[in-house]
């Protein structure tokens, strides 16, 4: 658990983005290249009345997809990580920028589909350059989704297009999401939400009070003239095999290390 009892007015951080174990990632490398091959190979089906171009597209989306995860695996293991990203938070919205690497990656991708003459790979590359730099107001958020596994969350606004994707660490994740859950709860909504619980802290040395108490259990300060919000992000709990203590997902009916029956 992890208690703040003063969100801060700004917050930027730089972390590397996950690629092949990220499964927002992943996503985008699937869907967007299978969407844009249907999407062309749809209109030239439909001017030139050729169904088989709908087909040929579409192979060549699958190719892409193909390539694309692997350049991601590549990436992944010679970045040692990932790719470097800055990241910005504020009162008034979120951000993301994409570092140098990432941007002649874009443009190398981009310049290939070109000189290959591929419209699917050209059409990827240059989606990929316009979401280098993308900013979401908060009265604009209309979607947020969290992913704890890589400690991520995405921002979407009510055209589900330039999401901002926050890559948090381990150190500012609870503080991203209470500052998340702060400013885009009321316009927002919520797909596996943060556990935040509003509570309240001593204004004079900061010990968490208990529900309903009038004075501090540790400096026996009033508090009616000294309490303040704060809030608690609260993890699920983990789920550990009892006979070995190797972490468990969800669903495990037996452990995977030592074999025990899960009940």
């Amino acid at each position: 658990m992890a208690v703040t009892s003063e969100l801060p007015e700004v917050l930027t951080w730089q972390r590397k983005i996950p690629l092949i174990t990220n499964p927002w990632l992943v996503l985008q490398c699937i869907v967007i290249p299978l969407l844009i091959g249907v999407f062309l190979g749809g209109f030239l089906w439909l001017i030139t009345g050729q169904g088989d171009m709908l087909m040929l597209f579409l192979l060549i989306g699958v190719f892409l997809v193909f390539i694309f995860l692997l350049v991601m695996l590549v990436l992944q293991l010679a970045t040692g990580g990932g790719l470097q990203t800055e990241f910005f938070i504020s009162s008034e919205g979120v951000a993301h920028k994409a570092g140098s690497t990432t941007m002649a990656l874009d443009r190398a991708a981009t310049a290939g589909g070109v000189i290959s003459g591929s419209i699917t790979g050209t059409g990827a590359g240059l989606l990929a350059i316009s979401q280098e730099y993308n900013k979401l107001r908060w009265a604009d958020v209309r979607y947020v989704m969290v992913f704890r596994s890589v400690r991520s969350v995405v921002l979407r606004s009510k055209y589900l297009i330039g999401p901002v994707v926050l890559y948090c660490t381990e150190e500012n994740f609870p503080v991203v999401l209470a500052m998340v859950h702060k400013f885009a709860h009321s316009f927002a909504e919520f797909t596996s939400p943060p556990s935040i619980a509003p509570v309240h802290t001593c204004q004079n040395c900061g010990n968490v009070l208990n529900p309903g108490a009038r004075f501090c259990s540790e400096c026996g300060r009033a508090t009616e003239t000294g309490i303040k919000a704060a809030y608690v992000v609260s993890e699920p709990p983990a789920l550990k095999c009892p006979n070995c203590g190797n972490p468990l997902s969800p669903g495990n009916k037996f452990c995977g290390s030592c074999g025990h029956i899960i009940s």
